[in-house]
C-alpha cells in the first residue's frame, strides 16, 4: 500500500503522537508498505532526535504556536499538493490531527477519492485552556467542530476502549470506530541499558527511582507528585523525563518546596534512552487523569516496571490493579502508600513487574501494525467497489 500520512506535529518535535506515527511507520515499512509523510516544517537548528529509517517526508511552512512553547502550526497551503498525491498514487489518507494538517488531509481525500482515517490521539476538549480567553463556550464550540470532521472520515481509531466509549457519548458519530492502541517495539527492550540512567544523571547508589514520562504539560498533572514525595518511606529520587510548556513552572515549584534534590529534569531524550530509563527505575508514577491511551504505562510495563497510575479510564483499561500495577484514588496519601508499598517488598515488585512484561506482549507493535492495515485493506475494498461517482463521502 501506498499511504499519506497528514499530521500537525512531526520530528524533531516529541510527542506521543509523534511516537505513535513512528512506531507504526517501522512497522508498516518493514511490512512491505510505503509511507508518505506531510507534516509541518521545523527551525533547521532542532535536532532531529530519530535515528531509525527515514521516510519521504514533505514539509509544510510553519509558524510557531503563540501559547505552546516548541510547537507550530503549519500553514497547509501549496498549489503542488494535488499534484503531488496524484504522482504518488496513494491508496489511503491518515490524519492524525482534525486541525491544520487534518483540514488539508481531508480536502485531499475528497478530492482524490480515497479513504480517509483519523485517529482520535487526544481529549482535545481538555486542552482548551492553551487558548487565550479559553470559555465553556470555546470547548462546546471544540466537540461541534471535532464532530464535524470525524464525519468526514471513513474510520475514526480511538487508541484505547474507553476513547472509543468516550467519542461515542460526546460526539453524534454516524462513522464507523475501531479501537488500536500504539504497539510497543518490544525487541527493542531486549537490548536497552538499564545502568544508563545512573550512569548520566547524579542518582546515589542508595536511592530508589521513580519514573515520570510524559510531555510537561498542565494537564499532566505532574505537581501532584510533590504532595506524593514527601510521603515516601524509602530514599528516593523521582526522574521527570520529557519536556513541555509547564516544565519551567514545574522547576519553580520544585525550588519552593525545597525538593531540588529529589526531583531530577532530564529533558526530551531519545527513545532508546527512554527505554533505559524504564528499565532502570523502580516504579513507574503516573498522575495524569486526560490520557487518551497511555502509552507510556504500556511501555513502563515492556520494561518490567511496575506502575502506579491515578485512577482515570485510559489508565484502568491498561493497568490491572494488583496484579501489574496499582490504580489509586486522585489522593497524595493513597498514591504514596501503594509507592511505598511496592518499594518495602522486593518480592511484590518482581511479581507485579513480570506480569507487567507478560501484559505487555499485547501491545507489541508488530501486532498493531498487522491490524492497522487489516482496517486499511478493508476500505480500499470498499472504495474499489463503489461507482466511481459515490465515492465522496456527503
Amino acid at each position: 500500500m501506498r499511504i499519506g500520512i497528514f499530521t500537525d506535529s512531526y520530528e524533531p518535535y516529541i510527542s506521543g503522537v509523534v511516537r505513535s506515527i513512528n512506531t507504526f511507520t517501522a512497522e508498516l515499512l518493514d511490512l512491505g508498505h510505503q509511507i508518505y509523510v506531510f507534516a509541518p516544517a521545523y527551525n533547521r537548528s532542532l535536532k532531529n532526535p530519530s535515528p531509525g529509517r527515514k521516510v519521504p517526508v514533505f514539509r509544510y511552512f510553519s509558524i510557531p504556536a503563540p501559547t505552546y512553547p516548541g510547537f507550530v502550526l503549519p500553514v497547509p497551503l501549496s498549489p503542488r499538493t494535488n499534484q503531488l498525491v496524484r504522482r504518488l498514487g496513494l491508496d489511503i489518507i491518515h490524519s492524525h490531527s482534525p486541525f491544520l494538517m487534518g483540514q488539508l488531509a481531508a480536502r485531499v481525500a475528497r478530492r482524490h477519492q480515497l479513504p480517509l482515517v483519523f485517529t482520535h490521539h487526544t481529549l482535545y476538549p481538555e486542552y482548551v485552556h492553551y487558548v487565550p480567553m479559553a470559555t465553556p463556550v470555546i470547548k462546546r464550540f471544540t466537540i461541534r467542530f471535532l464532530n464535524a470532521y470525524c464525519e468526514k472520515c471513513d474510520l475514526i481509531i480511538a487508541p484505547s476502549p474507553s476513547l472509543e466509549e468516550w467519542l461515542k457519548t460526546t460526539y453524534e458519530l454516524t462513522r464507523p470506530t475501531a479501537v488500536l492502541p500504539t504497539g510497543i517495539p518490544i525487541g527493542k527492550y531486549q537490548s536497552g541499558d538499564g545502568t544508563w540512567l545512573r550512569k548520566n544523571f547524579p542518582i546515589p547508589e542508595d536511592k530508589r527511582i521513580l519514573l515520570f514520562v510524559g510531555r510537561l504539560g498542565k494537564e499532566k498533572n505532574v505537581a501532584f507528585l510533590w504532595d506524593v514525595l514527601p510521603l515516601i518511606e524509602s530514599p528516593a529520587v523521582l526522574v521527570i523525563v520529557g519536556d513541555g510548556p509547564y516544565r519551567s513552572e514545574l522547576e519553580g515549584m520544585v525550588r519552593e518546596r525545597n525538593l531540588t534534590g529529589q526531583v531530577i529534569f532530564t529533558g526530551s531524550l531519545p527513545h532508546e534512552e527512554v527505554i533505559n530509563c524504564y528499565l532502570g527505575a523502580d516504579v513507574f508514577v503516573f498522575p495524569s487523569v486526560t490520557e487518551t491511551q497511555g502509552l507510556v504505562l504500556a511501555e513502563a510495563m515492556a520494561g518490567e516496571l511496575p506502575v502506579v497510575a491515578v485512577d482515570a479510564p485510559a489508565n484502568n483499561d491498561t493497568v490491572t490493579s494488583g496484579l501489574d500495577g496499582y490504580i489509586t484514588p486522585l489522593d497524595p496519601k493513597a498514591f504514596a502508600d501503594r509507592v511505598n508499598q511496592i518499594l518495602a517488598d522486593p518480592d511484590l515488585r518482581a511479581r507485579l513487574g513480570q506480569q507487567a512484561k507478560i501484559k505487555a506482549q499485547d501491545f507489541s507493535s508488530r501486532r498493531m501494525a498487522e491490524r492497522l492495515v487489516d482496517h486499511y485493506q478493508e476500505l480500499i475494498d470498499q472504495y474499489a467497489n463503489r461507482p466511481r461517482r459515490s465515492r465522496i463521502r456527503p
